[in-house]
């Protein structure tokens, strides 16, 4: 469950908006906790799309990503070893990772490679 819906809606800045290419987002509070699925939204051009906070499914079902999450390293300590807090699904072809450094703490996004989420 996302803990600091503002927080992620900041992170949410550093990716691309599918269709006008904005970079401000929201996410609707009255989501479904339940399903552990947020929706985001452009403020620009209103296009939704779904924000996973299970990661522990995602993570059982995809074994390779916790090899990839070992390697991938933190732009701001250069330490390889992240934790992820949640996938975003921007669109059928762009999906993102909001992780936190293993060393540093440091929040950031990772563009997931197609081969791990098709």
């Amino acid at each position: 469950m996302l803990e600091n819906l503002k927080d992620t809606e900041s992170r949410l800045r550093e990716i691309d908006c599918p269709i006008c290419k904005s970079h401000v987002f929201h996410i609707d509070p009255r989501t479904d906790k339940t399903a552990d699925i947020y929706n985001g939204q452009c403020a620009n051009c209103r296009y939704s799309f779904p924000i996973h906070s299970d990661v522990a499914l995602f993570t059982l079902s995809q074994p390779d990503t916790l090899m990839l999450f070992k390697s991938i390293p933190c732009p701001s300590c250069e330490q390889r070893g992240v934790t992820l807090e949640c996938r975003v699904q921007a669109s059928v072809r762009d999906s993102y990772y909001l992780v936190t450094c293993n060393n540093c703490t440091h929040p950031f996004v990772e563009r997931a490679w197609m081969d791990v989420y098709e």
